[in-house]
């Protein structure tokens, strides 16, 4: 199972490398837009810094992960693709333009968010590896068979799904499949609380779907929680049971979140991932590693909190199974 880890320029590609990255994914500054971008993500964070390269750099960025034999997966993928409103193709053009320039740059991938995004660059003759992403919510054989029939190459699974499930889904296909590793979001798209666009009072906002909301009965308090956050954080406890699932990829998100905390969640599955390479283990052994590799501060963030993906629990249990509909 390949480590798919983020980077916004060329320095963090360095250390995210370092730390044990071997697959990275980034976008870059086309200038297309004031605040969106075509990878998904605002220009600049809410500190006003550039959340992505631009092409001269990401060439650089590429030419680097070569040497040190790491792969690069480009970002376009904007959860929405459509023509301009007065009918032309200019907007089709400029996504065209941005992956193409890509490509010059030397990238091995492309992730796309919306189905007409992989039949514009087939229909064009764009011949490169496609993944589809977690905006396709893909959490059935069929839809893994429909985007294969198309040309894609790796398929991102839907967060909500069980680690049955995910075994079910990989021993269907032959297309790569990635999963969320670390971090991913609270709803299925779309949610309607998109964030993370270049919006300016992203400080003031925070996430909207992780906020803590008071609650109220007849207009009396009662409480407050976090009601709207169906997200878990970590899948440590499951990497052993993903990798013998066949999973080709784990991903870790955070091109926006503060890199030097990337780099220590970076090491820490690099380390377990390297060690299941090396021998199969028993489920007592790799618990007995994961207590040696798991600083504090994770125990204390991920652990007690119970953050954890694809294994039974309060969330998880939540998810509706087509044997419940």
């Amino acid at each position: 199972m390949k480590l798919l880890v983020p980077v916004n320029n060329f320095e963090s590609t360095v250390r995210q490398i370092e730390a044990g990255g071997e697959e990275l994914y980034l976008g870059a500054d086309s200038s297309t837009f004031h605040n969106l971008s075509f990878n998904g993500r605002g220009r600049l964070n809410p500190k006003g810094e550039r959340n992505c390269p631009d092409f001269k750099e990401l060439k650089d960025i590429v030419q680097y992960a070569h040497e040190k034999d790491a792969q690069v997966m480009f970002t376009a993928n904007l959860p929405f693709l459509a023509n301009n409103p007065d009918g032309s193709r200019e907007y089709l053009k400029l996504f065209i333009k941005y992956v193409t320039d890509a490509m010059e740059a030397g990238v091995d991938s492309v992730i796309v968010a919306d189905l007409g995004a992989v039949q514009i660059l087939r229909k064009e003759g764009i011949k490169i590896h496609i993944a589809a992403s977690t905006f396709f919510e893909i959490i059935n054989k069929e839809q893994i068979a429909c985007l294969e029939e198309l040309g894609v190459n790796r398929v991102v699974l839907s967060y909500q799904l069980t680690m049955e499930e995910i075994m079910e889904l990989t021993e269907s296909t032959k297309l790569e499949i990635e999963i969320f590793g670390h971090y991913g979001c609270s709803f299925y798209d779309d949610c309607n609380l998109k964030h993370n666009f270049g919006e300016q009072t992203a400080d003031l906002l925070g996430v909207p779907c992780r906020n803590v909301y008071d609650v109220t009965e007849n207009g009396t308090y009662t409480h407050s929680c976090q009601f709207l956050n169906a997200s878990l954080a970590c899948s440590v406890c499951s990497m052993r049971r993903l990798q013998e699932a066949g999973v080709y990829a784990t991903k870790l998100v955070g091109r926006d979140l503060d890199m030097d905390m990337n780099y220590q969640i970076t090491a820490v599955y690099s380390k377990l991932l390297h060690a299941l390479r090396e021998k199969q283990m028993t489920a007592e052994e790799y618990n007995a590693l994961r207590g040696e590799v798991l600083p504090e501060w994770w125990r204390r963030v991920y652990c007690r909190k119970q953050q954890c993906k694809y294994l039974p629990g309060l969330t998880t249990g939540s998810y509706i199974g087509l044997d419940e509909l």
